[in-house]
């Protein structure tokens, strides 16, 4: 498999997950247009396997839970 960024495997991983149809990806300071543009087309070849997973998941275990520590930022825009 071709090298992906760390930016691939998050839109990929984003993807995947069942309630998304899609990500919105933005541009990046330093890096041409058409560089990018080839960079996010990785997306579309890399498939998460189970291994890939929970090497994600591990990770998350790790972080601190934003929805508790900074509350429901959307809410006032949800009425």
């Amino acid at each position: 498999m071709a090298q992906v960024s760390v930016s691939n495997v998050a839109t990929r991983w984003v993807v995947d997950q069942p309630a998304v149809g899609g990500a919105i990806v933005g541009a990046r300071l330093g890096l041409p247009g058409r560089e990018h543009a080839q960079e996010n087309l990785r997306v579309f070849g890399l498939k998460l396997d189970d291994e890939d997973r929970a090497r994600i998941a591990a990770v998350q275990g790790r972080s601190k839970d934003l929805l508790a520590a900074i509350g429901d930022c959307g809410a006032e825009y949800r009425g």
